[in-house]
C-alpha cells in the first residue's frame, strides 16, 4: 500500500516550514535546499529563492540561477546575465558551475556578441574545475573524482591522460558510485586507458545495473551483441 499523496504533502510543507526558518536565520545552505523544495511544484517561488540566496552569498544558488538564465527556463533567456551568475558561482568554489561556464566559452553561443567563443578562458576555468574536483575527490567525494576523470578524459585544463582518468574511475567505482562503474566499464570494453577486457566491463556494467543505472543494463546486450559478430575486433 502506497503512502497517501496528502500525506506527502504535509510532510514537504512541514519540511518547507522548518527550512524557511533556518534560511530566514542565515542558514544559506537550508534556503538551496528550501528553493529545491519548489523547484517542482513552484518553480517561480524556486527561482525567487535562489535569487535571494545568491544575493546573501551562497554560491549554489547562484549556479542554480545561472543555469536557469542560461537555459531560459521560464525566465528570458539572459547569457550575459548567467554567465555572471556562474562566474559568482565558481569563485565561490561550485566545481559543476566553473564547468558550464568553461564549456559555454569552449564551444560558443549562437549568438557570439552575447558569449563569444573564448578557449583561452575556458581552459583557466576547466583548471579551476581540476583545482576544485581533485580536492574534493582528495576529501573523498567521489562526484569529485568522476569530474577529474572526465576532465583527463578530455584533455580539458589537465593534459590528456586517459590512464590516469580510469584510475580515478576505478576509485569512485570501488567508493560505491554506480554511475563511475559504468564509465570505467566503458574503458575496459574500448581498451582506452586500461586493457581491453569484454569480461571486466559486462561485469562493470552488471554491477553498475544492479544498482539501478539502466543505461549500463542495455551496455550489457550491446557489448555481447559486439563480441558475438565480432564488430569489436574488426574496429582494432
Amino acid at each position: 500500500m502506497g503512502i497517501p499523496v496528502s500525506f506527502v504533502l504535509v510532510l514537504v510543507s512541514v519540511l518547507a516550514a522548518d527550512l524557511q526558518k533556518t534560511c530566514d536565520s542565515g542558514t544559506l545552505a537550508d534556503c538551496v535546499t528550501l528553493a529545491g523544495t519548489y523547484a517542482d511544484r513552484d518553480w517561480p517561488r524556486a527561482l525567487q529563492i535562489y535569487d535571494d540566496a545568491c544575493t546573501r552569498g551562497a554560491p549554489a544558488a547562484c549556479y542554480y540561477l545561472g543555469l536557469a538564465y542560461l537555459l531560459g527556463a521560464d525566465v528570458p533567456k539572459d547569457l550575459p546575465r548567467a554567465a555572471r551568475l556562474l562566474q559568482r558561482a565558481c569563485d565561490g568554489g561550485e566545481a559543476e558551475a566553473c564547468a558550464e561556464l568553461a564549456s559555454a566559452y569552449d564551444t560558443g553561443r549562437p549568438d557570439a556578441e552575447i558569449l563569444p567563443r573564448d578557449t583561452e578562458r575556458a581552459q583557466a576555468l576547466f583548471r579551476r574545475v581540476a583545482h576544485l574536483t581533485g580536492k574534493a575527490c582528495d576529501a573523498g567525494d567521489l562526484r569529485g573524482c568522476g569530474g577529474l576523470a572526465r576532465l583527463y578524459t578530455m584533455g580539458n585544463g589537465v593534459p590528456k591522460d586517459l590512464a590516469k582518468a580510469a584510475r580515478l574511475l576505478r576509485k569512485g567505482c570501488e567508493g560505491g558510485d554506480p554511475v563511475q562503474c559504468r564509465r570505467l566499464g566503458h574503458v575496459y570494453a574500448r581498451g582506452e586507458g586500461a586493457k581491453k577486457d569484454a569480461g571486466k566491463a559486462v561485469e562493470l556494467f552488471r554491477q553498475a545495473c544492479a544498482a539501478g543505472i539502466r543505461e549500463a543494463c542495455q551496455d550489457i546486450k550491446r557489448l555481447q551483441w559486439a563480441e558475438i559478430t565480432g564488430s569489436t575486433r574488426r574496429r582494432e
